[in-house]
């Protein structure tokens, strides 16, 4: 009898050690781990994703038959203790007993045991839990009604669903983690903000970092054939946007390159009949969505447009590229976006984009309100300066060098100590 009373307590231990490890390991199991495990061909790793998708049932789950395997443990030793100690057997001993039995075979060493390969133990445990969940199903439904029925009532709990607000932050985070811990390894820091930025894509929009209608090269369709070719061979750019009478009329765009192909076969080829149709978008599109039209239907050139279907700028393939690997310049652009870097200060471009400015400074101006240098001390300070005038914003100082007509050309910034 003491035999049999022993081997129940022990298995009860056991039972309980392996709901602990199970519960462990797959509220700490790699989300990326089980997914490349699964694309490999893993049966366990398919198993374990398929429990995954209903966390709630799974962990209750194994609660449940931990709880119940630690009190089966409990009433067997005060059993025992009852039978061979007799009625008198002090009950807080017995208690203190089974306490520190339970906590260190069946929870401590377990759960420790588990973070040392917690990926694999996973994996080895998703039988066990698998069946678990099965048997434990029936009761397992109950307590969650009665859980729902505390959270939506009692505590008047609202289901707000931020799984991919929280994936993303957790995305965040590793890459933060990543950096800190090859902090020293200069491609790191590069790889880090590329990571980042790929993230931004989803939160910055067309009008944050289009290129301005009055930056765009443009041609005159009306123009004769003779400038308009010299316009096309000086221009720094494999696409073109033709207007009509005016600027702001985009009728076309031509591919510099397909022109110069059909000249070598027609000497007196038509240009404007190489115009493609001009790819027009709100200035509200997100940029990460822009990128997926890019990619759909093959355009490498975006026409933006306000709210009054005005031309506001253009937006190439090429510049939310930028946004993610910094800048990408060919020689002929090289001297185009330039920072005066001093001992203490820098000077830059009106037009610079905020973005731009922090990547390459590694600054922290904030950019939600404004696109540019200038529009940021046109916001804050609700004025248009005069040549000569000092703002102290965001830890800057910002001196006005050079304006043309209402337009900040030269901006000195210097960091305040």
């Amino acid at each position: 009898m003491l035999v049999t009373s022993i081997v129940v307590i022990a298995f009860c231990i056991l039972v309980s050690a392996l709901f602990s490890v199970s519960e462990t390991a797959m509220t700490g199991l790699s989300k990326p781990f089980l997914l490349q495990k699964q694309h490999k061909g893993s049966k366990l790793a398919k198993l374990t994703n398929k429990m995954l998708k209903d966390p709630n049932s799974l962990i209750t789950s194994l609660l449940i038959g931990n709880n119940i395997a630690n009190i089966f443990c409990a009433t067997f030793i005060a059993d025992l203790a009852t039978k061979y100690y007799g009625e008198t057997t002090n009950l807080f001993v017995i208690s203190l007993a089974t306490t520190a039995i339970v906590l260190i075979f069946a929870e401590i060493l377990p759960k420790t045991l588990a973070f040392t390969n917690i990926n694999n133990i996973a994996l080895w445990m998703s039988p066990f839990v698998y069946i678990s969940v099965r048997i434990l199903q029936p009761v397992v439904i109950i307590f969650l009604k009665i859980n729902h029925f505390f959270l939506k009532y009692i505590f008047r709990y609202k289901n707000v669903n931020n799984n991919v607000l929280a994936s993303v932050d957790n995305l965040r985070g590793a890459i933060e983690m990543l950096h800190r811990q090859e902090e020293s390894h200069g491609i790191i820091t590069q790889e880090k903000a590329m990571l980042h930025s790929v993230l931004d894509l989803n939160e910055l929009m067309v009008a944050d970092i289009l290129n301005h209608r009055k930056n765009v090269v443009c041609v005159d369709s009306q123009d004769s054939k003779e400038n308009i070719l010299e316009k096309l061979i000086n221009c720094p750019y494999t696409r073109v946007p033709v207007f009509k009478d005016k600027p702001e009329n985009i009728i076309g765009v031509l591919n510099v390159k397909d022109v110069f192909k059909e000249l070598i076969k027609n000497n007196n080829l038509d240009i404007l009949s190489l115009l493609k149709k001009p790819y027009f978008i709100p200035e509200s599109t997100e940029a990460l969505d822009l990128l997926m039209v890019f990619r759909d239907k093959q355009e490498r050139l975006a026409l933006v447009v306000d709210e009054y279907g005005s031309f506001m700028g253009i937006l190439t393939l090429g510049d939310i590229l930028e946004e993610i690997t910094g800048e990408l310049q060919s020689r002929e652009q090289e001297n185009q976006v330039h920072i005066e870097t001093y001992l203490d200060s820098y000077v830059v471009p009106g037009d610079l984009t905020i973005r731009d400015l922090n990547r390459k400074m590694n600054l922290k101006l904030p950019d939600e309100d404004f696109t540019t240098v200038a529009g940021l001390i046109l916001y804050e300070t609700g004025k248009i300066p005069n040549v000569g005038n000092i703002f102290i914003l965001h830890g800057f100082k910002f001196e006005i060098l050079e304006k043309r007509r209402h337009q900040l050309v030269k901006i000195k910034i210097t960091p305040q100590k």
